[in-house]
């Protein structure tokens, strides 16, 4: 075919009416796009009806390019499934390019949607595209545009997927085309596409599928919301596939229409029976025995959030509807956020309210209405069963006649009576009603003046209804008043006649004010044995039981919370905050987090999207998931621009610099930090700059730059001692100390530590306090403390509420302990314990760390064998290891090149001169230095000596014998301090080599004694194999 460009000419140019190659005659376009236009056609020759795809006349397509759709046509009739398309047969002449296929008497399912379709069709229409794709992606073909219009539902229902024009072989994932409300994030950024982006748009359509339903179980929106959201991942990796798409369809959706007749049969001869009859015009009603249930009923009010006084009269209703123990009204704040973010209306619009509902998962609407008759100014208050809008009430006043206060409490007994509830306390009377809502008004117009009359009036008209003041108290922190809200609330506490169970609201609610969160949880749980569990009380509970630190009871209380109310995305990710603080971080992402970013899109909430989105990011870099961390946090400044959301872009320019720190782009690292702090500089934010002051130390540490690394650590220290409270200048004091700790000031490093355990302890904050025992423990080993270092760590493991992280790290201490002691089993067993608990909790970090000493350890023994697994798998985690663990892994690797070849120096010495000509820590350097030269010869003018002479002192007592025993030929003190440190030091392992190695010096006879005393210590904790091995290395040596 010729590379000459094909074009159509006006000779050929299609149109209805038009018979193209004397055998389709074109009968109405049915669509028209960028790439093409679509027709009904008659096929003469066939006599049937059939659809034409034709490339318009303006296109101007090259031999490759329709050498390419040519391919795509093969590609489409590979297919034949009863949810595809059948294509037929592709054509070219002279300026014509088009191909025929099924046509399809149907309507788009962006119309059908517009029909509200009820679970079973839904649930029909998502497995059979899922069904659709699946068969496509088997045959190793992308669709790539698919969305709404691209899916007809034919006249019985059936879905029916279109439009192959830009599908590609997964061997050529390039997208030229495609829809951008539909396309996933890779393909709009990179134009990249793969079988994952078609998953992305999958759930794109389940998303608006799951939108327009007003008739569905539950638990069934969730789980799709849920599958919605986990097929639009960012990360193209963390999409489901289709295999498990569609396990988890055939879990959730019944496929037994007949059942659900019979429930409806059943239900009905229920409502016979039980002598019950509804007539839908009685506005005077109740709901029937056979409907009630002992759970809460929940009821969002729709009302005019534009106007301050529906604003407040909606909030007083809603406070008044807190003293029903089975009745949980949604927060009219939430609700008006809701019908902000996604632009409803739903005091005009059935539909919206149909919308509103199914995202509050509302039982019931009140829908509060001010409107003009006449003359006259009216409210008509309705109240309306969820969905199908059931009139239970309605009720119209004229404002001529009566105040919105008056209206309040026949509201509220209207509503006792429907729902059959019987309240704590009487409906709020219109005296208290006028003056709580007097309140608001002065509040909201910022007068001192008015707000002081107005509890003055309060005095008066709550004589007979005390609980009005936790409706002030409840007022007041609207508007952040918390002085008045606690004189308020002591108000309450002391009144006589006040109902036991706002007594407790009351003392609770105080408490809390008062930082008092023993009394407060006190209170709640005695007001949640006595009252049904209300949802917004189990979260307010749960809130008290993290700031107690205990994390199991706060994550058992939300949990209790959303299987009531699972439409709050804050408690979602409260839940998914604790997961993580406890390590159970892979379920938090696949549960909580998802849940909570689905209700955040589902609400168009910008804050709460890039609110998650972080905390996304920070759970993948916890899981050391590094590059998907990158991309959520990425996505999450989308979101936090440093206008609207100064603090929280700083945040996460933080987290995104951390992990650009890891993937060593220290420079972008950096960059980032010096623009997060220059957001805080302009809001004078001293305590969030001394925040990015430490993660610029942490950005130097990990480049092995400790000295500037400190500098930032005191900074930010400094600030903190002027600013914060114990807690964060503990959490300095740690860092600074272990600066001091790397670079060998151990004498600070201690005192800095001591001083941050002992404020951890008072805090009762467990993960840090662990964390900084196990920092401090690293120097105790270092200085051949055993006994603290032990109890510390076994003090640790006792404690049940250790994270697993401090498990990990604690089991690898343990066996460094019991090795340096010659318990050699016992050591191999908890490093054993160390490497499964870090490979059970995907712990990368601690996963290599519990490698390099399994290794150590092996290598130190000589046992082949048993080191070549550890090192070949560090190899493999390479690109995770950072710049200290990449010098420890080189040296390992070269001792283990020793062990075969003790004559192979080379490998050892190229490691040694890395090693003190790089940013590594003073500790780790004199270690691995003296190390080397205590197994290789090395000159006297190689500079390790000068470093290993100046730095490592009789406290580091195993790293001194090491530098004392190449020492020895050249010093004569150097024989007499190591004696005495072998005395000194009984136990340790390396004694039996040690003492061979002298045996030539001097009192022969004693030093070998004492070493066949300290091998026969060590042999006993050997095979006869790992003996002998050990033995030949030795003589080698």
């Amino acid at each position: 075919m010729s590379e000459k460009t094909q074009q159509l000419t006006s000779a050929e140019q299609s149109g209805v009416g038009q018979v193209l190659v004397d055998r389709f005659e074109l009968l109405a376009l049915l669509g028209e796009g960028g790439q093409a236009r679509v027709y009904k056609a008659h096929d003469r020759i066939l006599d049937i009806t059939v659809a034409i795809k034709l490339i318009p006349q303006a296109n101007v397509l090259s031999s490759n390019a329709i050498e390419n759709l040519r391919n795509e046509v093969l590609m489409a009739r590979q297919l034949n499934h009863n949810h595809i398309v059948n294509v037929y047969e592709f054509y070219q002449t002279a300026h014509l390019v088009f191909y025929t296929m099924a046509f399809v008497n149907g309507t788009p399912l962006q119309t059908a949607l517009s029909n509200k379709p009820d679970q079973n069709d839904a649930a029909q229409w998502i497995t059979q595209l899922v069904d659709a794709l699946k068969t496509c992606h088997d045959n190793d073909i992308i669709h790539g545009d698919i969305k709404l219009d691209n899916i007809l539902i034919d006249t019985s229902g059936r879905l029916v997927l279109l439009d192959f024009g830009i599908s590609k072989y997964l061997t050529a994932p390039h997208q030229e085309q495609g829809s951008i409300t539909w396309i996933a994030p890779e393909v709009r950024k990179h134009r990249q596409i793969s079988a994952a982006s078609d998953l992305y748009s999958l759930g794109k359509v389940i998303e608006a599928i799951c939108s327009t339903m007003t008739h569905s179980d539950r638990s069934w929106r969730r789980k799709m919301s849920s599958l919605s959201v986990a097929l639009q991942a960012i990360d193209p990796a963390q999409r489901p596939p289709l295999a498990q798409v569609r396990k988890e369809l055939d879990t959730s959706i019944s496929h037994n229409p007949q059942g659900r007749v019979l429930v409806g049969v059943a239900v009905l001869v229920a409502c016979l029976i039980g002598g019950i009859w509804l007539n839908e015009t009685d506005s005077d009603l109740t709901i029937s025995e056979s409907t009630q249930t002992d759970q809460l009923k929940t009821i969002t009010i729709i009302t005019d959030y534009q106007q301050p006084s529906m604003v407040d009269f909606a909030r007083l209703i809603h406070l008044g509807l807190q003293s029903h123990s089975s009745v949980y009204s949604i927060d009219p704040q939430q609700v008006r956020l809701v019908e902000e973010n996604l632009g409803l209306s739903p005091l005009s619009d059935t539909s919206d309210r149909a919308r509103i509902t199914q995202l509050l998962e509302s039982e019931f609407l009140l829908i509060i209405e001010r409107y003009k008759l006449e003359q006259d100014n009216v409210i008509r208050i309705s109240l309306r069963g969820m969905p199908g809008e059931r009139d239970w009430f309605t009720q119209t006043y004229s404002l001529a006649e009566y105040r919105l206060s008056d209206i309040i409490e026949p509201v509220l007994q209207n509503i006792t009576e429907v729902l059959q509830d019987d309240p704590i306390s009487a409906p709020l009377n219109s005296a208290a009603s006028f003056d709580l809502q007097e309140l608001q008004k002065a509040f909201r117009e910022d007068s001192e003046k008015a707000i002081e009359e107005q509890l003055l009036a309060l005095q008066t008209s709550s004589k007979t209804q005390p609980e009005v003041w936790y409706y002030v108290a409840q007022i007041a922190l609207d508007f952040d008043a918390s002085t008045i809200a606690s004189d308020a609330l002591s108000r309450l506490i002391e009144s006589p006649t006040i109902n036991n169970l706002w007594l407790l609201r009351g003392q609770a609610l105080l408490a809390q004010l008062n930082d008092d969160y023993e009394t407060a949880a006190a209170r709640l749980d005695a007001l949640l044995e006595r009252t049904e569990p209300r949802p917004d009380l189990l979260a307010e509970r749960a809130n008290l039981a993290f700031l107690m630190n205990d994390l199991t009871q706060a994550k058992n209380l939300y949990q209790q919370a959303l299987e009531v109310d699972a439409n709050q995305p804050y408690w979602w990710f409260e839940l998914a905050r604790i997961k993580i603080i406890q390590s159970e971080t892979k379920s938090a992402i696949e549960n909580e987090l998802t849940q909570s970013l689905v209700r955040f899109r589902q609400l168009q909430d910008d804050y709460g999207q890039g609110l998650v989105l972080n905390a996304f990011g920070v759970a993948h870099l916890r899981m050391s998931e590094f590059s998907t961390a990158g991309r959520y946090f990425t996505e999450s400044l989308e979101f936090r621009d440093a206008t609207t959301h100064p603090r929280d872009r700083a945040t996460t320019l933080a987290n995104l610099a951390t992990v650009r720190a890891i993937e060593a782009n220290y420079q972008e690292a950096d960059d980032l930090l010096r623009e997060a702090r220059t957001v805080l500089e302009q809001l004078n934010d001293k305590l969030a700059i001394a925040h990015i002051e430490n993660e610029r130390g942490l950005l130097l540490e990990e480049q092995g730059l400790y000295v500037a690394a400190l500098k930032h650590y005191k900074t930010s220290l400094d600030i903190r001692l002027q600013e914060s409270d114990d807690y964060l200048q503990a959490q300095s004091v740690n860092n600074v100390a272990f600066m001091h700790f790397l670079l060998g000031d151990f004498s600070l490093a201690e005192v800095y530590w001591r001083q941050a355990i002992q404020v951890f302890n008072e805090v009762k904050d467990l993960a840090t306090l662990h964390s900084t025992q196990l920092s401090y423990t690293q120097l105790l080993l270092l200085r051949g403390q055993y006994r603290q270092a032990e109890q510390i760590l076994v003090d640790i493991l006792q404690n049940k509420e250790r994270t697993p992280e401090a498990e990990i790290a604690t089991y690898l201490l343990l066996s460094r302990l019991q090795f340096a002691q010659s318990q050699l089993k016992v050591a191999r067993q908890h490093i054993d314990d160390a490497i499964a608990s870090a490979r059970q909790i995907d712990d990368s970090r601690g996963l290599v760390e519990a490698l390099l000493w399994a290794a150590e350890m092996s290598i130190d023994l000589a046992d082949k064998e048993s080191a070549e697994p550890f090192v070949a798998e560090l190899m493999q985690l390479s690109k995770q290891l950072n710049h200290e663990q990449r010098i420890a892994q080189q040296w390992l690797q070269a001792r283990l090149n020793h062990i075969e070849n003790t004559q192979e120096k080379g490998p050892l010495e190229d490691v040694l001169t890395r090693l003190l000509d790089g940013p590594y820590s003073q500790v780790l350097k004199a270690r691995i230095a003296a190390d080397i030269i205590s197994r290789i010869g090395i000159p006297t003018t190689h500079p390790a000596w000068d470093f290993l002479a100046d730095f490592v002192s009789p406290t580091m007592y195993a790293t001194r014998m090491d530098y004392l025993i190449a020492l020895i030929h050249q010093d004569d003190t150097a024989l007499a301090e190591l004696l005495m440190l072998l005395k000194r030091y009984p136990l340790y392992w390396r004694n039996a080599e040690y003492y061979q190695r002298i045996s030539t010096h001097s009192e022969r006879a004693i030093l070998e004694t004492a070493a066949m005393e300290a091998q026969q210590r060590l042999f006993e904790q050997m095979t006869d194999g790992q003996q002998q091995q050990y033995q030949n290395f030795l003589r080698q040596q």
